[in-house]
């Protein structure tokens, strides 16, 4: 199954953690910007035609909050 980093971190920092835990990602798989950006990668992200379970991880509870008041990512 696909997986994807969406983040507004710098992507030296995301490819730091990923290798230092031995998980290889492709540069297309990375998805990098402002918050403004972050929230089209999210509506981007979770249109899924396939039906397939999407599973999002974030570790900041405002970023989490501005997502549940967004009906567009209402199945995130």
């Amino acid at each position: 199954m696909p997986w994807y980093v969406i983040t507004t971190k710098q992507e030296r920092f995301v490819k730091q953690i990923l290798k230092a835990n031995a998980i290889e990602l492709a540069d297309e798989r990375f998805w990098i910007g402002s918050q403004h950006e972050q929230n089209g990668n999210f509506k981007r992200a979770f249109k899924n035609p396939s039906n397939e379970t999407v599973y999002f991880v974030e570790d900041r509870l405002p970023t989490l909050l501005n997502i549940l008041k967004n009906d567009e990512l209402a199945s995130v």
